[in-house]
């Protein structure tokens, strides 16, 4: 796994089984969630993916009330999208970069191979 510079000197927050991981071993900070097992007969990531979704959630918007992160800053990082329109709509924020462009490198780059 190959990390690219972190432009915006963000926390990276991890969350999954266990923090050994590759994953684990680049996050600052880490949110266990391990569950007993999954729904699927065939081990398909079912309560765990919705387990990390509800708390992702959460994390994001207890962080966006605690910043007052609202729809001007919406708009500003979030540009593109139906979203970020309706953002653009109801804040007067400058665009850092045009709908449907990329603003920043991705932290991680995915392949044929998964992420490197």
């Amino acid at each position: 796994m190959r990390v690219q510079e972190n432009p915006v000197h963000v926390w990276i927050v991890g969350m999954g089984k266990s923090h050994a991981s590759g994953l684990g071993a680049l996050c600052d900070a880490w949110i266990a969630c391990p569950v007993d097992a999954e729904l699927s007969h065939v081990g398909a990531p079912t309560v765990s993916s919705s387990l990390m979704l509800a708390i992702g959630d959460a994390v994001a918007v207890m962080l966006m009330e605690r910043r007052r992160f609202g729809p001007r800053e919406f708009a500003r990082y979030h540009p593109g999208g139906a979203l970020g329109g309706l953002s653009r709509k109801a804040g007067d924020a400058s665009v850092v970069c045009p709908a449907r462009q990329t603003c920043s490198p991705p932290m991680f780059e995915l392949d044929g191979n998964g992420i490197r």
